[in-house]
């Protein structure tokens, strides 16, 4: 009787992590540890059990809904999300910009946040492929600005094709300021597409230092396609909300992690 009542409330407590999974797109393993009393491994079980029933897909730390894994938003969808933890990361990443600098920002709205705070740093180029930063600059700076040319993503206001990546070749770049819709010890840095990963890609090869920003939001998540190891970056700009473990490793792996008050 006991093993059947322990089976039922397990199978319960199971049903209620998928559906508060769908609710909030994803979830901790601490978090579901205090909201249901059991331990983390158990926890660990049940989200394993849980992702082979195709009710969720595990993470390095937690679990996301399928549908926020193979979901992108548009650009427009974006700007309202965490927004005062992606001012705070622009602020502190602001710091590894300096004048003389050859710069890549990557497309996303951490990076144009990042854009806004180094208007006025003098003797700086910036190359982008994201036509809204490219914009913002030229409107408002002296801003060396070279736009990466190539066919223009609706909704995401960003250039994508071959074209870009030849371009990208004729650079050298200082710092690389690159978004990330995914960021875990595992798996690295990942989005959504083949060829923005691609871009991505061709823009670490081409710089001497890669600064990653990415709000706790994008912690311990993984995407469809992964563009650069966890050790490919430098230095990770995020919040203080992001997950001590997750940060701890990356600490011990040599990379800098830098963490912006809200």
């Amino acid at each position: 009787m006991a093993e059947t009542q322990k089976g039922l409330f397990g199978e319960v407590r199971r049903q209620e992590i998928a559906s508060l999974v769908k609710k909030k797109s994803r979830v901790t393993v601490d978090e579901l540890s205090e909201q249901f009393s059991v331990s983390t491994a158990t926890i660990r079980k049940d989200l394993t059990e849980l992702e082979q029933q195709g009710m969720l897909k595990r993470t390095h730390g937690g679990a996301i809904s399928r549908n926020y894994a193979n979901y992108e938003q548009t650009s427009m969808e974006k700007e309202g999300q965490n927004v005062a933890q992606k001012q705070a990361i622009a602020r502190l990443a602001a710091q590894y910009v300096h004048s003389g600098d050859v710069i890549a920002l990557d497309t996303g709205t951490t990076t144009f946040e990042l854009a806004r705070h180094i208007v006025n740093i003098p003797n700086l180029t910036v190359i982008t492929n994201d036509l809204k930063i490219a914009g913002f600059l030229e409107q408002n700076s002296d801003i060396a600005i070279v736009l990466l040319g190539g066919m223009v993503r609706h909704n995401f206001h960003c250039t994508i094709g071959s074209s870009v990546l030849s371009a990208l070749e004729a650079f050298y770049v200082d710092t690389l300021f690159v978004a990330t819709n995914g960021i875990s010890i595992v798996r690295g840095l990942s989005t959504f597409r083949i060829d923005i990963a691609e871009i991505k890609r061709k823009m670490i090869a081409v710089s001497a230092k890669v600064v990653a920003l990415a709000d706790s939001t994008k912690i311990n998540n993984e995407t469809f396609s992964a563009f650069a190891g966890i050790q490919d970056i430098h230095t990770l700009v995020t919040d203080q909300k992001a997950d001590r473990e997750f940060v701890r490793e990356a600490v011990s792996l040599g990379i800098e992690v830098v963490q912006a008050e809200i």
